[in-house]
């Protein structure tokens, strides 16, 4: 359905809907709440592939699927998370008579975080909202991991250059970055912001995140392998790995040569640089692999929001055990003409109304 608006870059919605720890829902369940929460969020119209996955201690399903009518006309996601997603939640939990969350999620705070904009917003509070939120709640185990994930918000962590008094004192300053990742504006001194996010403090907090992130080492290492088997391109394996919920940020030397590679699992709010988790997943290893042709056209994929999740943008959040199945099917939802017959894609036809879902 994606080719019948080609205009459209935003053409695809992953969704991810957790239940609270202590549920344990039939599989029935799920599914009621899945087509309940399509249907409130003006997506019962649409084709979807509804999954159950098993790779975390509480119960959860993903929803994917594409904003593009059979008409051709596109469906607006702009402000979905906060005008639809969260009233479908409510009356969710009401309607099936499950846990409620309390106050505001953690996948709402993270859908209100924008990219900052210098000059369009308070650049204090822009920066203490960021890193307040991304040193809370990822795992990383470096600064040059930390500043992946602020960077995807135009945020940069800066010891100081390599010599200075700053960095033989173990200073640190949080500065905005404008869209070509030159520093601009005023930086703040780290000891300044809410949290006092020093680097000392960070440094503790990377060593107890080596232990915290590591369940989730072997899940991200799959989802990377399968997405090296589809990744012709640095583009292509990026944008697989990116409707999966993991962003990819490749450094490059001045040359444009690439020498590093660090994944963001925005699933799981872990960080890890591509040789810890062996040779390989570092740069060198995936760009030995890449064709050298020129990359093929991605189309972008659409933020996620999700009903009490973990998600996120695009970066977004995906199964880490894709079978190759599973990857064909995605394939094929997001590239073929939707196949009424196909058993995994909820579809209405006129006031008859069957859903199947792949759970």
């Amino acid at each position: 359905m994606t080719l019948l608006n080609a205009r459209v870059k935003t053409n695809a919605l992953h969704l991810m809907l957790n239940f609270a720890p202590t549920e344990k829902p039939s599989l029935g369940l799920m599914q009621q709440v899945a087509s309940s929460y399509m249907e409130k969020i003006g997506f019962g119209e649409q084709p979807y592939l509804v999954y159950r996955h098993f790779d975390a201690a509480h119960a959860h399903l993903h929803i994917v699927t594409t904003n593009i009518r059979a008409n051709g006309s596109r469906i607006d996601l702009h402000n979905i998370g906060s005008t639809l997603s969260e009233k479908a939640r409510q009356e969710i939990e009401w309607e099936f008579k499950l846990e409620r969350a309390a106050g505001k999620s953690q996948s709402q705070e993270f859908r209100e975080l924008q990219p900052v904009e210098y000059g369009k917003e308070p650049t204090r509070q822009a920066l203490s909202n960021i890193v307040t939120f991304v040193t809370t709640h990822y795992a990383f185990t470096s600064l040059a991991e930390l500043n992946a994930v602020l960077g995807l918000y135009r945020v940069t962590a800066d010891p100081g250059s390599e010599g200075s008094e700053m960095r033989k004192k173990k200073g640190l300053v949080y500065a905005i970055l404008d869209e070509k990742g030159t520093r601009v504006g005023v930086p703040f001194k780290a000891s300044a912001l809410p949290g006092k996010p020093t680097l000392s403090l960070l440094e503790k907090r990377m060593d107890r995140n080596k232990a915290k992130r590591q369940p989730f080492k072997e899940s991200l290492a799959t989802a990377i392998t399968g997405a090296v088997a589809f990744g012709v391109s640095k583009k292509a394996f990026a944008h697989r790995l990116e409707t999966l919920g993991i962003g990819t940020v490749f450094r490059e030397n001045k040359q444009g040569i690439t020498y590093g590679v660090t994944y963001i699992d925005h699933r799981h709010k872990t960080v890890f640089n591509g040789s810890s988790l062996g040779k390989a997943f570092s740069a060198y290893s995936l760009m030995k692999r890449f064709k050298t042709t020129e990359e093929t056209q991605i189309t972008d994929v659409a933020p996620s929001i999700g009903l009490q999740t973990d998600q996120q943008t695009v970066k977004s959040a995906r199964p880490p055990h894709q079978t190759e199945s599973g990857n064909r099917l995605l394939e094929r939802l997001f590239t073929s003409p939707v196949d009424s017959q196909s058993p995994l894609l909820g579809k209405k036809k006129g006031k008859k109304r069957k859903r199947r879902f792949g759970l």
